[in-house]
């Protein structure tokens, strides 16, 4: 749809003005249906929506409104839509704590009306009081991180390097792989050490603290060796790895990537090489022969310079975020590994 197209790419350079100047115009000239509701919830305020359907009410039958309402109401954050099953999912938490408390309402709104046990994985002690309080875990593993200086060298020397924009090289075997698998295997520890039978719940979840949720939680029920993702973030032709829920069977080996990171490095992984997002999607389809679902989950990730936008202003991705990180891997590399920085 080009109106979707355009939209997403003035949100991307946060347009917003722009966007609703669109948005005023379409609303006034067209009638709403469940196509334009569904692009609109994405880019619009729900207060404008509402105003929209019910502008034109009288010409929408019963049926038909009601769905528009619904489209409406599960983007809206004020709102907490009741399950139509209600499911015991365990969340395994992990990563920076960053935004976290930006996100905690739209968290609790996602799982509203599921029975949900919160497992933490933290290595920023000085924030656990303040998590605690927002999440209530039945287990917070506080932990630090590990040496993986072995990881971070023959990673670099199996896939050699990215050549980005802004004279920015990195490793193609990215170096906060390494901690980010070992901080997701360790969330599922805190819920090892919790529960005598993981398969108690009909569901465990990967999430991190910065992921912001702008619907609810819709899925009924997992099968065994299915995992659902949001395919918003797949780079690369490959998997996001920041949000994940399926089956405790499959989700399980879904947290014990970090044990097969040793023997990834035999692996062929294309021209793109070893990348975080192809690095998952060969170890869930090949390793673990899983089946992958993308659901638009219409989750975000709110980095710093989101804060304070309004749900559906949220972009995908931030620029300066990616730019600033790619920066301080390379000045990481070029300090530690200076034999294998390449000479410019």
């Amino acid at each position: 749809m080009l109106l979707d197209k355009l939209l997403f790419k003035l949100r991307k350079r946060r347009k917003h003005q722009f966007i609703a100047q669109i948005i005023n115009i379409y609303t006034y000239t067209h009638k709403p249906t469940i196509d334009t509701i569904s692009v609109l919830v994405q880019y619009a305020s729900p207060s404008k929506l509402y105003k929209w359907i019910d502008l034109h009410r009288n010409s929408i039958p019963e049926v038909r409104y009601l769905k528009l309402l619904s489209c409406i109401e599960n983007s809206d954050q004020e709102k907490l839509i009741a399950p139509k099953k209600r499911l015991k999912i365990a969340v395994c938490i992990s990563g920076e704590s960053r935004t976290f408390q930006y996100c905690i309402k739209s968290f609790h709104r996602f799982f509203y009306g599921h029975d949900i046990d919160i497992y933490i994985a933290n290595k920023s002690p000085e924030n656990s009081s303040l998590i605690k309080q927002n999440y209530n875990p039945r287990n917070l593993l506080q932990y630090t991180d590990i040496d993986y200086t072995d990881h971070e060298r023959k990673g670099i020397e199996t896939f050699n390097f990215l050549y980005l924009k802004h004279n920015v090289i990195i490793p193609k075997a990215n170096t906060n792989i390494y901690p980010m698998w070992f901080g997701i295997q360790k969330s599922f520890q805190a819920l090892n050490q919790t529960v005598p039978d993981v398969k108690n719940y009909d569901a465990i979840c990967r999430c991190r603290f910065d992921t912001f949720f702008r619907k609810p939680l819709t899925i009924e029920s997992f099968p065994e060796s299915n995992i659902f993702i949001d395919p918003n973030y797949n780079e690369h032709e490959g998997y996001s790895d920041q949000f994940a829920i399926g089956h405790p069977n499959a989700m399980t080996q879904y947290f014990n990537l970090y044990d097969w990171i040793p023997k990834s490095f035999d692996y062929d992984f294309g021209e793109k090489g070893y990348l975080p997002e192809i690095l998952l999607k060969k170890y869930l389809e090949k390793i673990c022969e899983l089946k992958i679902t993308g659901i638009d989950f219409e989750t975000r990730l709110l980095r710093n310079d989101f804060i304070g936008l309004e749900s559906h202003e949220i972009p995908i991705k931030s620029n300066s975020t990616n730019l600033l990180r790619n920066q301080q891997i390379q000045n990481y590399i070029k300090i530690k590994f200076p034999d294998l920085y390449p000479h410019q």
